[in-house]
């Protein structure tokens, strides 16, 4: 016999031998459980907006208007977030978001907020994630 029979054979004896019943579980009621649609947990890109609050581990949906590029993710917690791009990269947009920017000119990221040891926000889109961290400066506009 191998090891797991033996185990289970063993725990069946001693479980008879102990004479003990456990009566706190009634085998014909199911657990409780509760059920929770997956857009419970996010809120929809339109619930977060630029100037919008952000809470660290917490995954939001945020439409970005990609028109001029995602170089410029926003303003949350009253802080402009930018990527690490060099200023005359104006239309920075990688690749991978490029794929899945809709009519209206947006792409839907996954933004999170890491502040320790410092602040950045991850946004993830397609599988590919664009670290932001705060700027006291903002960049040119395009037209």
């Amino acid at each position: 016999m191998n090891k797991t029979v033996w185990a289970t054979a063993f725990l069946l004896v001693v479980g008879a031998c102990s004479g003990i019943t456990d009566t706190s579980v009634d085998p014909t009621q199911a657990p409780s459980t509760t059920t929770v649609a997956v857009n419970q947990l996010r809120p929809e890109p339109e619930n977060l907006v630029w100037g919008g609050t952000i809470d660290p581990g917490v995954e939001y949906a945020y439409a970005i208007y990609a028109h001029c590029g995602v170089a410029v993710l926003g303003s949350f917690n009253d802080v402009l977030w930018q990527a690490d791009v060099p200023d005359t990269t104006l239309d920075f947009i990688p690749a991978a978001w490029k794929a899945v920017i809709v009519g209206d000119q947006t792409v839907t990221a996954t933004l999170v907020l890491t502040d320790d040891p410092e602040p950045y926000i991850t946004a993830t889109v397609n599988g590919t994630a664009v670290v932001y961290r705060p700027s006291s400066e903002g960049r040119s506009a395009c037209d």
